[in-house]
């Protein structure tokens, strides 16, 4: 699932380029090492894939809701200062990726935007995170591949009337 790639790497240099501060990374993992605070976290978390319509019918096509979440650690001297500080982070983040005609194209949507403050229990030092979810909605194709060898031809009639000449194409491909 390379695109869950793709689009986590696309938010990190739209984030960079927009000048978010913070260390930012394409990681879900945490280091546990306080000189790595402020850090920005970016990966995608959940990513769900829906037939549209029949899926008997058709290649399979995939209708994909992508969770992109953005996690900001920071640590400080009083919880109200941490708070405020991750609020306003989380502000420029969702106006760099929101506001970015580039970020926002690559998708046929964003369907929602969640925040969360989490505060660990067994922090040493004052410590809090925000979770920033953003769900993208995109679609992928999985076209099937033909080898060229067992293609030898294909006829292509248009229906017409009983008596009347049948137009048509006949497809030779080159063989190999």
């Amino acid at each position: 699932m390379n695109f869950l790639n793709v689009i986590a790497d696309l938010a990190v240099t739209t984030l960079q380029s927009a000048g978010v501060t913070g260390q930012i990374e394409r990681s879900r993992f945490t280091p546990h090492n306080a000189q790595h605070y402020p850090l920005i976290l970016v990966y995608c978390r959940k990513d769900v894939g829906n037939t549209p319509g029949s899926a008997r019918v058709h290649t399979p096509q995939f209708n994909h809701t992508t969770t992109l979440a953005i996690s900001v650690f920071e640590i400080g001297d009083s919880g109200s200062a941490i708070e405020t500080s991750l609020l306003a982070r989380g502000q420029s983040i969702a106006d760099a990726l929101l506001t970015n005609r580039d970020f926002v194209d690559t998708f046929e949507g964003v369907s929602a935007m969640r925040t969360d403050i989490v505060v660990p229990d067994d922090a040493e030092e004052l410590i809090a995170q925000l979770v920033l979810e953003f769900d993208l909605l995109h679609a992928t194709d999985f076209i099937p591949v033909m080898p060229v060898d067992d293609f030898t031809e294909m006829r292509v009639d248009a229906q017409n009337k009983p008596d009347a000449p049948k137009p048509g194409a006949r497809i030779t491909p080159p063989q190999s």
